[in-house]
């Protein structure tokens, strides 16, 4: 089972997206409120997102957990880890 994960920021977010370790993200931009889209990896989801209390995601159709930080968040999504960041 490989990693979906949807993205959707409820205020604009600045978002740094790369998939299974690629050199180049694959999303490298600000995401507008209300915008989503959805990315796939095999193995590892490295993710930067600039303003996270801003940011709603899911992970393998699972709610993300929510943060409350205004500083920018590093997060890196594994097969064997998702869970973690998976809202309880």
């Amino acid at each position: 089972e490989g990693l979906t994960i949807a993205l959707r920021p409820r205020e604009d977010c600045w978002i740094s997206l790369t998939l299974d370790g690629a050199s180049e993200p694959v999303v490298l931009r600000t995401m507008r409120a209300g915008e989503s889209a959805v990315f796939e990896a095999d193995n590892e989801i490295n993710l930067i997102v600039g303003n996270p209390s801003a940011f709603a995601f899911t992970i393998n159709q699972q709610a993300g957990k929510s943060f409350t930080t205004g500083d920018p968040v590093t997060l890196n999504i594994t097969r064997q880890n998702y869970r973690n960041f998976v809202a309880p």
